[in-house]
């Protein structure tokens, strides 16, 4: 078997989108796939030393900001020079820089990682700009996978990429970095300033668009009105920080919820939980922090957007709430605060269903299995396009 040469190219180090790199690497056999990744060096959680770890290299580019010319020179010399055989894009942002990148004769199979098509959810002639520029991209674009059915239904209706080029592949959470000691949970709790009694909520995300923050701190005012002993953990950081302390102290919540940032031992704040939330308004793919959440035994409330039907199945793993709607998440809280044999017998339930549906290695086999029938046939340098034949979870 020949060794291919694959490049990742993510535009930020904060988001999904770089642990979910890292999953893949991870996922992938070395022997088969050669893996290299780009990302900005940005502050994230994700970093040379877990891809080295991996036996992968890491190139830094800045693609976090505005388009800069030097840097896409450097980046399409790079690209250009680089003899990959699969380039892989993930989100938006890098599938413009990568393609741009990647064009010309003899460029690699392109696939395009969409994670969330926010682009339709602006107004106007922004949108339409925007979609205009990924149907004309499209062109240069092998493979389209998309988190979920749902995210696969926009990018269809959009017309973004063909039934025959888009696929469904979920995503797959390392569990291995989750695995926490049994005495964790009570060691976190008490570094938290916790008592075993209280009823611990956690949402993870990055604190920026397409959270739903005034929806979740309006609805933990109401929760805490009849369970005083609730509280609120918020992993995450990003551009809305200010505006959610805002929130915090507009809801007198200082007592009840705690905004912990980026955290390494995300294992750790998860095992001294009760209850997970996700609570969105806008674009969803298949979060990471559902399955996350779902793999250490959480029971999880989810906004109705997206692909998270995909993920929590309503009633048996969670609750799947309406977006926006602050009565059905507090009812959905407090029901899971007042019965703790269903919120284990959900929390159960999802991590069986993580283990067999969203663990890594089933979504690095699935798309090594697109690369494969992409590169069928392929030299290095040599271009070839294929109508891929439609995959459905």
């Amino acid at each position: 078997m020949k060794r291919r040469k694959v490049l990742q190219i993510v535009a930020s180090s904060r988001g999904g989108a770089a642990e979910l790199i890292r999953c893949l690497v991870k996922g992938f056999d070395p022997a088969e796939f050669e893996s290299t990744v780009i990302m900005p060096d940005d502050g994230g959680h994700v970093g040379e030393a877990d891809f080295a770890a991996l036996g992968a290299s890491l190139k830094r580019f800045a693609l976090e900001a505005g388009f800069r010319l030097p840097e896409f020179l450097r980046l399409r010399r790079f690209v250009r020079c680089g003899k990959f055989d699969v380039i892989h894009l993930h989100g938006a942002r890098a599938a413009l820089w990568g393609r741009l990148a990647a064009f010309g004769p003899g460029r690699p199979q392109i696939v395009f990682g969409v994670h969330g098509l926010s682009i339709v959810h602006y107004m106007g002639l922004k949108r339409r700009a925007l979609v205009g520029v990924e149907r004309l991209l499209s062109r240069v674009t092998d493979a389209t996978l998309c988190d979920s059915h749902a995210e696969r239904a926009d990018v269809l209706k959009w017309k973004i990429a063909g039934p025959q080029r888009a696929r469904v592949i979920w995503n797959g959470i390392d569990l291995d970095r989750l695995a926490v000691s049994p005495g964790e949970k009570d060691a976190t709790r008490a570094a938290l300033g916790l008592s075993r009694n209280d009823g611990v909520l956690v949402t993870v995300c990055r604190l920026y668009k397409p959270r739903d923050f005034e929806t979740l701190l309006a609805g933990m005012a109401e929760i805490v009105r009849v369970a005083s002993h609730a509280r609120l953990l918020i992993v995450g950081d990003g551009p809305l920080r200010p505006q959610v302390e805002a929130l915090v102290a507009e809801h007198r919540l200082g007592e009840y919820v705690r905004m912990l940032g980026l955290v390494r031992n995300l294992g750790g704040v998860l095992a001294a939980a009760d209850i997970a939330l996700l609570i969105t308004k806008g674009w969803e793919g298949l979060p990471l922090a559902a399955l996350e959440a779902m793999g250490m035994g959480l029971p999880l409330v989810i906004s109705d957007v997206g692909g998270n039907r995909e993920a929590v199945l309503d009633g048996k793993t969670g609750y799947v709430i309406p977006r926006a709607d602050v009565p059905a998440l507090v009812h959905a809280v407090l029901d899971l605060l007042e019965n703790p044999a269903r919120a284990k017998q959900m929390g159960e339930a999802g991590a069986a269903r993580v283990r067999e549906r969203f663990d890594l290695r089933i979504m690095a086999g699935k798309t090594a299995e697109v690369y494969r029938e992409l590169l069928v046939g392929v030299e290095p340098g040599e271009k070839r396009s294929q109508a891929l034949t439609p995959f459905d979870e």
